[in-house]
């Protein structure tokens, strides 16, 4: 009974399964496209059907399986033996050159200079940057600065000749005042000064011209009979040595020439001035003969005489530049000074000055 069977080759029956119906090999795969290993892949079975084991395929194609590792399929013949090795080779080539152009591209970046940044609009273009050379510290020189000391000029006070009586000016002052607008007496810049209006001779409306009211020494800016000396606009001088006083404007300039206080200087802000001058006499003259004595060109009767507001006897030089009084052995002059000028802007002033002077009492 065992000689009617014939065993196949390398294939072991399992015991009480009936024989498996091998199938006829699929043909055999050209080695130029070899096969990747590839799990076998079950067929579903049907509930209660018998299991039927075959033979795997690479036993009919004479392929070796690696045994009981992973069940990976070895390598078909035909392909190349240490390929794995030489693509390793490969991958760490280029990793390698990558590596050293990375660094040599970092060796450049810090080499070249940084590009210029192009402004926005609206920005403002950076500074390009300018080397500062460096000195030595013993070649540095150190420059001082000179300080400008500044220095405040005081009001010059015009220097002036000797008072001399026999000088008498060609053109009397009464006929070399400024403009007078509104002929009430006071020049315009009279007028700009005390605040009267130029254009008005009778400012503020009390029936007195402005002019007669200042030399009267009443206010020509109140109505009412107010006096010179409460307004603002002028000042009381009192020189207690010499014993008298006067009124001058406040906005002028009053000096003692000399530590005596035998000459003050009263200047106004356009270089015109009055002078209080002391001069001696012998008690039993006469101002008159005093004053024909130290001018002897002039005539008596070209002397003008007159009384002051304080009730003082004077006597006006021929040009009215000059005004003399006197007391006991001593002679006071009031003099009016417009230097090289053609026109006098201040001659009603002048006379305030002259009628507001008066001797102080003992």
């Amino acid at each position: 009974m065992f000689d009617d069977l014939t065993p196949k080759q390398n294939q072991p029956t399992p015991a009480a399964v009936p024989a498996p119906q091998v199938a006829a090999p699929p043909p055999p795969v050209a080695p130029a496209q070899p096969m990747e290993a590839s799990a076998p892949v079950k067929t579903a079975e049907p509930v209660g059907a018998e299991v039927i084991h075959t033979m795997p395929m690479e036993y009919y194609q004479g392929v070796k399986t690696s045994a009981g590792v992973s069940g990976n399929v070895a390598a078909p013949a035909g392909e190349k033996k240490g390929g794995k090795k030489g693509l390793t080779i490969i991958v760490i080539i280029i990793l390698v050159v990558l590596v050293a152009g990375s660094a040599w591209l970092l060796y450049q970046s810090m080499q070249t200079p940084a590009p210029a940044v192009t402004p926005q609009l609206g920005e403002a273009p950076a500074a390009p940057a300018v080397e500062v050379p460096v000195v030595p510290e013993e070649e540095v020189a150190i420059t001082e600065i000179p300080v400008v000391e500044t220095e405040v000029a005081e009001e010059e006070i015009p220097e002036i000749e000797a008072f001399d009586p026999s000088k008498i000016r060609q053109t009397a002052l009464s006929m070399v005042g400024s403009l007078d607008t509104d002929k009430d007496g006071l020049t315009d810049v009279e007028e700009n000064l005390i605040g009267t209006n130029a254009g008005l001779s009778d400012t503020d409306g009390d029936g007195y011209p402005d002019g007669g009211e200042l030399k009267n020494l009443y206010s020509p800016i109140d109505a009412t009979a107010v006096m010179l000396s409460e307004k603002d606009f002028v000042k009381l001088y009192t020189n207690e040595q010499w014993g008298y006083s006067l009124l001058y404007p406040s906005t002028w300039l009053l000096n003692a020439v000399d530590e005596a206080g035998r000459d003050v200087m009263i200047t106004s802000a356009r270089n015109e001035f009055v002078n209080v001058l002391m001069s001696e006499k012998a008690p039993e003259q006469s101002l008159e003969d005093w004053y024909l004595e130290k001018a002897p060109d002039v005539n008596k009767s070209d002397l003008k005489s007159y009384t002051t507001t304080e009730k003082l006897t004077v006597i006006e030089s021929p040009d009215a530049f000059t005004v003399y009084l006197a007391k006991e052995d001593t002679v006071y002059i009031i003099n009016y000074n417009i230097g090289l000028k053609e026109t006098a802007d201040f001659p009603a002033l002048f006379g305030m000055i002259v009628n507001s002077f008066q001797f102080l009492t003992k």
